[in-house]
């Protein structure tokens, strides 16, 4: 583990989207984070739980700056 990633600890952020969107939601997250170069570590889509995307990031501001705009995103959980 390099020394920049020690000091940027993550954490996990819920976004809530419209249920049976999670996939595409996902996937416009993913494409935008690619060519913003967001700092976010990964997307989760948990099949048992409909209605939210997780995502791994070093912070809330880069979760609002990835999902700002996309379809179906509610919004980001807070906390």
């Amino acid at each position: 583990m390099s020394d920049e990633e020690e000091r940027m600890p993550t954490a996990v952020f819920a976004v809530r989207t419209t249920a049976g969107q999670e996939k595409n939601v996902a996937d416009l997250i993913a494409v935008r984070v690619e060519t913003s170069k967001l700092p976010i570590k990964a997307i989760l889509v948990p099949e048992m739980l409909k209605g939210y995307v997780f995502l791994e990031a070093e912070g809330p501001h880069f979760v609002d700056e990835a999902i700002a705009g996309i379809k179906h995103v509610r919004s980001r959980v807070p906390g």
